[in-house]
């Protein structure tokens, strides 16, 4: 009362600062509201004994008679409101001294915040009092304070309001609704920002590792659907061919249009493929310039020299990789709808495993990768190119068993797997593809050329083979580790060439009855085949070729060689054979 009514005079005189009061009265405001709705009690000042004050290094126990308050609540906010003086100079201003506290917490230490000009910005405030008492005093000391002047509270006033929940606070819910605005915004606009690459020709700076670009995250995640675990290295073939075609491929296809996968594969089968031993950057596209000398000695690098210079460059367009659209690149054929249907790249320089990926061009029908250096094993998903009419893998470095899919192309007419060098070393007899041919073989109903010579196949030929007497024309299957020789294949009526040599028919006759009416070359070099030569034999009037050399045939030759009309062919050397010609 002594300070509103000092207040007042002052209003009266027109000496108040508006500004410095403004806060004071705001706190005066907000204690008058809490004693109108009860909340806060002014005791009796008279029953009140001055408590001490704890100082920064004394105590002090100033004769002080100040207000006391009660209050009820297990959870409580204090706000403590005093307007003080020193030494007998008032500071101007009213002091809010702020603290949360919970019932039966002690009373602690807590530095002072001025509000309405007042100056306590270098005092230190004491809240002294106990949880269980009514009466708490609010005093400001000076850290510097002289030993005569002591501290001296003018007025003090508590209110005890009770605390509102946390989420129920306004000023909460604003802060909080306001942060989540910005973290959306924030995310959203990182999220469709596109980060264009940025590299500047500074010496010693070092590119990012992986590009960056929105076009290429998106390609990442649509791709890696279909090609698994194949992006984790930067400089695998797939993570290459992903960078060309998000970045560097000039076209620029629309990550939806439809022929986006088969660009993607055919750069994947350019990059898979493109390692050489000389270190080329570019496939052989005008073929080999290889010394005139046998095969069998030539050197890998000697095999697969580029000619050079080219005297046949390449049509303009032509090349892997160029901007043009993919059916016009070297050894690609596509139908009216603008599919690849045609795969053609014999004798181009090819080094590198075939990617299973190239099963994705559904629409394929042929595919001719002969005499090149592809390594690895037959890719099992080719399979799954119901379309696939012809697979031409023959003279490259492959290497493993065939798998059971590849079985299931009941489209293939012309399967050749023939001479491959894979796991080939000084010394080795066993390389190329191994294991057996699988009963699966019967599957293959329209298949009229089987070429397997030259690798390291073993077991008996399966007798399922013979389900293709209507239809296999020629059965190419020499310089392998054959070892049984089924029935089924001397009733192959439609075979018009069947080569056998070189394999392990070790007590293997020829039967007594042979039914192969369209054969004309029978080539049967070195396969240990015994007994002698049935009368049957003598019906194969189609025969053109006959070659059993270096074998264990015994027995004579019968008069009725003489039917053999076509024959112009013939070789015997190397048996067991007796009597007169």
């Amino acid at each position: 009362s002594h300070e509103q009514d000092r207040l007042a005079k002052a209003r009266a005189r027109g000496t108040a600062p508006q500004s410095k009061s403004r806060a004071g009265s705001h706190e005066q405001d907000r204690l008058a509201k809490a004693r109108a709705r009860g909340q806060v009690t002014i005791a009796s000042s008279a029953s009140v004994d001055p408590l001490p004050v704890i100082g920064k290094s004394r105590t002090y126990t100033p004769a002080l008679t100040p207000g006391t308050v009660s209050y009820s609540g297990s959870e409580v906010e204090r706000r403590v409101v005093a307007k003080s003086s020193v030494g007998g100079t008032r500071s101007g201003g009213t002091a809010a001294l702020e603290r949360n506290i919970v019932s039966k917490t002690g009373g602690s230490k807590n530095k002072n915040r001025s509000g309405g000009g007042a100056a306590l910005a270098d005092f230190e405030s004491k809240i002294v009092g106990k949880p269980d008492e009514t009466l708490n005093i609010a005093v400001a000391i000076p850290h510097d304070e002289p030993k005569k002047k002591k501290p001296m509270v003018v007025h003090v006033a508590e209110e005890y309001v009770e605390r509102v929940p946390l989420w129920k606070n306004r000023k909460v819910q604003v802060i909080t609704l306001i942060s989540l605005i910005g973290v959306v915004s924030v995310a959203a606009y990182f999220g469709t920002r596109v980060a264009e690459p940025f590299v500047e020709d500074i010496e010693g700076m070092v590119p990012t590792e992986s590009p960056t670009t929105g076009r290429f995250k998106s390609l990442t995640d649509i791709l890696k659907v279909s090609v698994p675990n194949k992006f984790d290295e930067k400089d695998s073939p797939a993570s290459r061919a992903l960078a060309w075609i998000a970045d560097e491929d000039e076209k620029q296809l629309n990550i939806q249009d439809p022929s986006l996968y088969q660009r993607f594969t055919l750069a994947l089968l350019y990059y898979t493929t493109l390692t050489s031993p000389d270190n080329r950057t570019d496939w052989c596209y005008c073929g080999y310039d290889r010394p005139q000398k046998a095969l069998n000695l030539l050197t890998v690098e000697e095999k697969f020299k580029c000619f050079a210079p080219c005297n046949l460059d390449p049509v303009e367009g032509s090349q892997f990789l160029h901007p043009s659209n993919e059916c016009n690149w070297k050894g690609i054929t596509c139908n009216d709808e603008k599919k690849v249907t045609e795969i053609s790249l014999y004798g181009t320089g090819l080094f590198g495993e075939l990617p299973s990926e190239i099963a994705s061009l559904e629409d394929l029908t042929f595919i001719y990768l002969a005499d090149n250096h592809i390594t690895g094993t037959i890719p099992g998903a080719i399979g799954n190119l119901k379309s696939l009419s012809e697979l031409y893998l023959h003279y490259n470095y492959m290497y493993g068993t065939i798998p059971d899919e590849i079985y299931g192309l009941e489209s293939v007419y012309w399967l050749s797997l023939a001479h491959q060098e894979g796991n080939k070393t000084d010394g080795d007899t066993i390389y190329g593809l191994t294991g057996t041919i699988s009963p699966l073989i019967g599957n293959m109903r329209k298949l009229e050329n089987l070429d397997l010579f030259d690798n390291s196949l073993t077991g008996t030929i399966p007798e399922d083979i013979g389900n293709l007497r209507t239809r296999l024309q020629r059965l190419w299957i020499y310089g392998n580790r054959f070892s049984g020789v089924p029935l089924s294949l001397w009733k192959l009526e439609a075979v018009t060439s069947l080569w056998i040599s070189d394999n392990i028919f070790t007590g293997y006759s020829l039967p007594s009855t042979i039914d192969m009416p369209n054969l004309k070359k029978l080539v049967m070099v070195n396969s240990q085949f015994g007994g002698s030569i049935p009368e049957s034999f003598y019906n194969l009037t189609s025969l053109e070729v006959m070659n059993l050399g270096q074998n264990n045939f015994n027995g004579t030759l019968s008069s009725r060689i003489g039917q053999l009309q076509n024959l112009n062919f013939i070789l015997l050397i190397d048996n067991r054979f007796t009597g007169t010609i």
